[in-house]
């Protein structure tokens, strides 16, 4: 199921009609069965998105959903935004918007192996002055078991539209899709590099997966298998190992600043500094943010804190999970090196 919404009287969009024309044509070669909206309002696109459910539990096999276009975060769920859908206030995008969780749950619920869901939707929200909270890029979610999420750019982040005929991140995509004998997460390692170097770091692509087996666009058996040559071309880019590093400064928790900040235990690392312009700050940390979680693992201390920044990769996204203003919430930061 392929859709891409370009043709919007609010914020139109160059890329996604042709992005979604291009993946659909590529997909073809490969074999896959396709169905292509192009410019859809909400009734197609509900209309269709029904049909490739039920296609999906009828026949089986990978279910492929990719999406161009504009989408949006509202109270942690993600939309995607059909044309004419005439939003002019937050509260109306649920009924007026495609909720990707309809998506999840439609190819979840056909109890077919595997499924491919790609957002190529994080772009700029086109009515953020008329909403309260203006939330940048897609909310992460969690990919349900046999599942792997694909975001053209990390949580909170918003993606570029492209100066070509495709944004950067279909390019990519398109350029490395039909590598034959490659591992779809291999491959989509390989199109973040290219995203993260063609736009200076500005864009990272993000993926949540729970795939239990592994998954080829291009098998070719007649061919040697492709993977070992592009993790070394990969390796081989990145060069001599490089410092990671977040550009903030931190302290341990006390027992007074978590009474102070609400805190049920002392434990964490407070942001006490940042550097302008450095990774952290870029992506949204503030000070007296305290950091929780440093890609699932637990910070305790701000020598915690340390030690998991030192085993990140330059240029790949982690997770954080923040503890600020009384709430908790996760945000995406890319290392930087020193």
């Amino acid at each position: 199921m392929i859709i891409g919404n370009a043709a919007y009287e609010t914020s139109p969009l160059k890329n996604p009609a042709n992005d979604a024309t291009d993946v659909a044509a590529a997909l073809r070669e490969l074999g896959f069965k396709v169905k292509l909206v192009t410019d859809g309002d909400q009734l197609e696109m509900g209309k269709a998105i029904t049909a490739f459910g039920s296609v999906l539990k009828e026949k089986g096999g990978t279910g492929l959903f990719f999406y161009a276009g504009h989408g949006m975060q509202v109270n942690g769920r993600n939309y995607l935004i059909p044309v004419a859908s005439s939003i002019e206030a937050e509260d109306e995008v649920p009924y007026r918007g495609i909720d990707v969780g309809m998506v999840l749950s439609k190819m979840e619920s056909a109890g077919n192996p595997m499924n491919i869901i790609i957002l190529d939707a994080c772009r700029n929200n086109p009515f953020a002055r008329s909403f309260r909270s203006a939330s940048r890029g897609l909310v992460q979610m969690d990919a349900p078991t046999g599942s792997l999420i694909v975001y053209s750019t990390a949580p909170g982040s918003v993606a570029s539209d492209g100066t070509g005929r495709n944004g950067t991140f279909t390019e990519q995509l398109l350029a490395n899709m039909a590598t034959p004998n490659i591992d779809v997460e291999l491959m989509l390692r390989k199109v973040r590099s290219e995203v993260y170097s063609t736009t200076e770091g500005r864009q990272t692509p993000w993926s949540s997966s729970s795939l239990q087996g592994a998954f080829v666009f291009n098998p070719r058996p007649d061919l040697k298998n492709e993977e070992v040559r592009i993790v070394e071309k990969i390796v081989h880019r990145a060069g001599p190992k490089q410092e990671p590093f977040l550009g903030v400064r931190s302290q341990d928790v006390t027992p007074e600043i978590a009474r102070a900040y609400g805190l049920s235990t002392p434990s964490g690392a407070m942001v006490t500094a940042l550097k302008p312009g450095g990774p952290g700050a870029i992506s949204g940390l503030k000070q007296n943010d305290v950091v929780l979680k440093f890609n699932g693992q637990s910070i305790t201390s701000d020598d915690t804190l340390k030690t998991a920044v030192s085993t990140a990769q330059v240029g790949t996204p982690v997770t954080l999970e923040v503890f600020r203003e009384g709430r908790k919430m996760e945000m995406a930061v890319i290392p930087g090196s020193k």
